[in-house]
């Protein structure tokens, strides 16, 4: 609970019995120590105000036995990152996607490719390759023969002598999707120099790391999480065996609570949909309480693939700002994380960096964090007893005289 609403209710739960201060201060510090110290805390409901796809009671419809989910909010992104294909445009151009892990980076290109790939007469799909790179099967020439596969060539891309390997690549324009790069030493094996990709080709690079593609690419597309109405279609399709939207209204205002835990990331709200298929309401309010402490399990491996990848102070400065500074000024979370770290670091530059891992948001002079990603640093945070967040420990703390 905010510490603002804890102070809100233990005042209007109880009226001061001295005209005393110091004393008064002693009755609602004992106050709160007792509401910190108990399992039972206040039940403070919220509306999200999410508008009702079938306002009007018209029946529900269902999905086709056999038909994919429908991607709500797809076809706006599509549109725009076809923009970016910019046919006038003679030369190859290099496109980054980037966004927040499971944003749909690889949904929306994978799309884009199967639409435009015709329009090619050379297309390849490189999926994963941050697995590859950490499988050690990251080779060039597997690149090659992919691209090469429908030319119908009689000897092995390594039986080329490299003039006539790249003669022939550039005989042919290419639509090439580079997915999920971690490293731009991943971009430099696969694509070297570019100088065999024929004039007038699309390369495009999902990445969760902006700084991964910079000055490697000729145009950034943002994937942005999904509106409201579109989070809560597509959480309740999966919740809901294909309907678009709860039908019963008991499930209602959960579903929207759902949904905004969620913040617009489909992949969340596709796990939590399927989590909660089937189930009773009460399972469904015991889930949503478990998230606000520690994130799904799944949700939680995919987050830690980029948490892994960090060193050791940014690491320190992702979970200062989860555990401490959720939403802050900028310079007062930036002054403060320079005040708690006892060896001397660059506290600007790794801010910076961790939004340029859509670890954090920064706009507006403001430092934010998503909700998946605050529930999964303060789990992480609560491993150690450096950071004291939760208020059951900093009694506990106290109590046992941990902190001095």
């Amino acid at each position: 609970m905010p510490i603002r609403d804890l102070m809100v209710y233990v005042i209007d739960s109880f009226h001061l019995s001295c005209s005393d201060e110091g004393e008064s201060i002693n009755q609602i510090v004992g106050e709160v120590i007792k509401v910190l110290s108990s399992d039972v805390m206040p039940d403070l409901e919220r509306e999200i105000p999410i508008d009702d796809p079938f306002p009007t009671g018209e029946q529900v419809p269902e999905a086709a036995p056999d038909s994919p989910p429908p991607l709500f909010g797809i076809e706006t992104r599509l549109k725009q990152l076809e923009e970016k294909l910019d046919f006038e445009c003679k030369d190859t151009l290099t496109i980054g996607v980037v966004g927040m892990p499971g944003i749909g980076k690889t949904t929306l290109t994978s799309m884009l490719y199967e639409k435009w790939q015709h329009d090619f007469l050379r297309c390849v799909f490189l999926h994963d390759v941050r697995k590859m790179w950490k499988d050690c099967m990251m080779d060039r020439s597997i690149f090659i023969e992919e691209l090469l596969k429908d030319d119908n060539v009689n000897q092995e891309v390594a039986d080329f002598s490299p003039e006539s390997l790249k003669a022939l690549l550039l005989s042919k324009k290419s639509l090439v999707v580079l997915d999920n790069v971690s490293d731009k030493k991943q971009i430099e094996v696969l694509l070297g120099e570019s100088d065999w990709i024929k004039r007038g080709s699309r390369i495009f690079i999902t990445t969760s790391d902006r700084s991964v593609i910079e000055g490697m690419v000729d145009d950034t597309y943002e994937v942005l999480r999904l509106t409201g109405r579109d989070s809560f279609e597509y959480f309740s399709y999966f919740a809901f065996s294909g309907k678009l939207c709860p039908p019963v209204r008991t499930f209602m205002n959960l579903s929207r609570l759902f949904a905004d835990y969620a913040k617009g990331n489909p992949l969340a709200l596709k796990i939590l949909g399927k989590e909660l298929n089937g189930k009773d309401k009460t399972h469904w309010e015991e889930k949503l309480s478990k998230l606000m402490q520690s994130p799904n399990k799944t949700i939680q491996d995919v987050l830690r693939v980029s948490y892994d990848e960090l060193g050791l102070s940014h690491k320190d400065v992702f979970l200062d700002v989860a555990c401490f500074f959720r939403s802050g000024d900028e310079y007062y979370v930036r002054c403060l994380v320079e005040s708690c770290d006892t060896e001397a670091i660059d506290t600007v530059s790794e801010i910076k960096d961790l939004a340029s891992k859509f670890l954090i948001n920064i706009s507006g002079g403001r430092v934010e964090m998503h909700d998946l990603l605050y529930t999964f640093g303060k789990e992480l945070g609560s491993q150690g007893s450096r950071r004291l967040w939760n208020h059951k420990a900093v009694v506990g703390a106290l109590k046992n005289r941990v902190v001095r």
